[in-house]
């Protein structure tokens, strides 16, 4: 083999390194992401994976990845006022009958419903996106808050290809 059949195939596989690569690393920094765990006893460890190479429409994000059924949770402890909890989000599979994101607050004891939404990327062209959300919350630093997020099938209770990807995910202090 000549050398420069060498370089060039050394060119070619960097080149595939790279594009294979180029959304699969974890972000350096500690994230939201890198703070949320499992919940609760029906969640398996499989259903929950904080850092996914998720493309929807060509975008690539580093994403949370659920598979119904899971929950999972982060806490809220000493935080004092008005919050949004920020994501992109999106099915991962054009397929099935559904899933539902549920999201929760917990705080003094009590439990609160912050959030809930259906996608059907199946029948819903719009759900075949990566979509904003943005969930207002508000509390009063008690130190047992947390938030808790949960994912279930579909109207039917089919769990096929019920994944969803939550990409840059964070909780913003609102004025």
């Amino acid at each position: 083999m000549s050398q420069k059949t060498i370089v060039f195939c050394a060119f070619i596989l960097l080149c595939c390194a790279f594009f294979l690569n180029a959304c699969a690393a974890p972000p350096a920094a500690k994230t939201l992401a890198d703070r949320i765990q499992l919940a609760g006893e029906r969640s398996s460890s499989d259903a929950f994976t904080p850092h996914f190479s998720a493309t929807r429409n060509g975008r690539c994000e580093d994403a949370i990845r659920l598979v119904a059924p899971v929950a999972v949770r982060t806490g809220l402890s000493g935080l004092s006022g008005k919050y949004a909890l920020e994501a992109l989000v999106t099915p991962v599979f054009d397929i099935g009958d559904g899933l539902q994101l549920d999201i929760f607050i917990f705080t003094g004891g009590e439990r609160r419903q912050a959030c809930q939404r259906y996608f059907d990327p199946a029948r819903i062209a719009s759900d075949r996106q990566w979509i904003p959300l943005a969930v207002p919350f508000e509390l009063a630093g008690q130190s047992d808050s947390y938030l808790e997020i949960q994912l279930s099938g579909g109207p039917q209770g089919d769990l096929t290809a019920d994944w969803l990807a939550l990409a840059q995910i964070r909780i913003s202090k609102l004025r």
